[in-house]
């Protein structure tokens, strides 16, 4: 069998026990940013989450006030529609109605 290129040749069992000590070292270095990473990161998708859970709260404890804004404010733009188009309105079924009367009411086949 010949060696992979990759592999290191090791003279005795102490080197190779260094070998193993030296990739432990790189692992255990490399999982604690890992957990200091994970940390970080779980800190930033609570704090998405805390905003829904607080908006949820404060909706439910003051949703009456917010739906008498939303209604109080829809009746005055209806009303003020309603103001400024319903003489339009009957004005044009004002002139519908002379139209239909000078007619006769009755049309010639």
């Amino acid at each position: 069998m010949t060696a992979k290129s990759s592999d290191a040749v090791f003279e005795s069992d102490s080197e190779r026990l260094d070998a193993v000590v030296y990739y432990l070292q790189r692992l255990d270095k490399r999982d604690k940013l890992r957990t200091i990473g994970g940390f970080f990161r779980a800190l930033i998708m609570l704090i998405p989450t805390l905003l829904v859970l607080w908006s949820a709260v404060y909706f439910y404890q003051h949703g009456d006030e917010f739906l008498k804004k939303i209604a109080s404010i829809t009746t005055n733009q209806v009303s003020q529609f309603t103001q400024q188009h319903a003489g339009d309105f009957t004005k044009q079924l004002q002139d519908a109605m002379k139209g239909r009367g000078s007619s006769g009411g009755t049309s010639a086949p």
